[in-house]
């Protein structure tokens, strides 16, 4: 009978590990996709799934807004940096329209009541006929401007809207309107025998007659003297006489 030999304990190991597979190989080859995998994710951070990352160039687009920061609407010159304009909330980045409106200010005093309650109306001052031949003058408190008015049948006082292209009559946009937290269309000055009278028309910050905030859509009478203030945007009232130098429409003085 033939005796098959068994091969010598050297050559045996040769025989399984030829039969055995390269382990090592695998995982060197996943440690390196694994190193890759985080390599990635540490420069995208974590992200939902579906989510894609903008190229270099689209983030620098995005972001691209006016070199020295002037405002193409009011042109007013921004910190550098700030995409939207701190006079009128325009949008500086290049392209794209302005989706700011007005900029809410914290509320400091009592608001005004909702549209099912009372109105509510500031007690008149002493009433003050509006002549033909006077003007309105707001002094802007804080400051040595004051805005002249020769009031009609209504003047609306707010900021245009870059979007639509409609215009108040009383631009506030130079004196801060934005910032002061003055609307597009924030209230209305009527003129009505002799009697002059403010309504609030929806603004987000509201319209106050010496101290009281008025609901929306309800007039209040006006005087010489009164203090009225759009937002933070406060004004003192003074009835002049009209003299050649005043203008049609309202000014700086």
């Amino acid at each position: 009978m033939n005796e098959q030999k068994l091969p010598a304990s050297s050559e045996r190991d040769k025989v399984e590990n030829k039969q055995q597979p390269d382990v090592s190989a695998n995982q060197q080859s996943s440690a390196e996709q694994s190193t890759d995998t985080t390599k990635r994710q540490g420069q995208t951070g974590s992200l939902p799934p579906g989510v894609k990352v903008p190229t270099q160039d689209k983030a620098e687009h995005k972001h691209k807004s006016s070199e020295k920061g002037l405002c193409p609407i009011c042109g007013h010159k921004n910190r550098p940096g700030v995409l939207i304009c701190e006079n009128c909330g325009t949008s500086l980045i290049a392209g794209q329209p302005s989706l700011v409106g007005t900029r809410n200010i914290p509320e400091d005093e009592e608001k005004a009541d909702d549209d099912d309650a009372a109105p509510k109306v500031p007690t008149p001052s002493e009433f003050t006929p509006f002549e033909k031949d006077m003007v309105l003058r707001l002094e802007i408190e804080g400051t040595s401007t004051a805005v002249i008015v020769q009031p009609t049948k209504e003047i609306i006082l707010g900021r245009p809207d870059p979007n639509t292209g409609t215009k108040p009559d009383i631009d506030l946009t130079p004196h801060a309107g934005y910032r002061m937290g003055v609307s597009r269309r924030h209230a209305a000055i009527r003129l009505q025998d002799k009697q002059l009278n403010i309504a609030d028309l929806g603004s987000s910050n509201g319209t106050y007659v010496n101290g009281v905030r008025l609901s929306a859509h309800w007039p209040s009478q006006i005087n010489d003297g009164d203090e009225i203030r759009l937002g933070q945007m406060t004004f003192k009232l003074q009835f002049v006489k009209a003299s050649p130098e005043d203008p049609d429409s309202n000014n700086n003085a």
